[in-house]
């Protein structure tokens, strides 16, 4: 293999590392505004499989226990994911 294919695949390599590492901060950075979002229940990330399947970083809202609340909570977060992808 000569120096010059060894660099373009060396550089194609670096290309999808790059958009790898962008697709990871991307989650991270929606995981932690939602956790901005949402104090009164839990939140998890959900999996890169169903993350993939929504094409979106997306995460769960898990209800401790039912009051009126923390179910405005998880609306007023509906709300601002909605406004933020229109």
């Amino acid at each position: 293999m000569n120096l010059t294919k060894e660099c373009d695949t060396i550089s194609e390599e670096i290309e999808y590392m790059k958009g790898k590492i962008q697709e990871l901060e991307d989650r991270i950075s929606k995981l932690e505004k939602g956790k901005n979002i949402v104090n009164k229940n839990e939140i998890d990330e959900l999996s890169e499989s169903v993350q993939e399947f929504y094409n979106s970083p997306c995460f769960r809202i898990k209800l401790k226990e039912f009051d009126e609340q923390k179910l405005d909570e998880v609306v007023e977060t509906l709300k601002a994911a909605h406004e933020y992808y229109l």
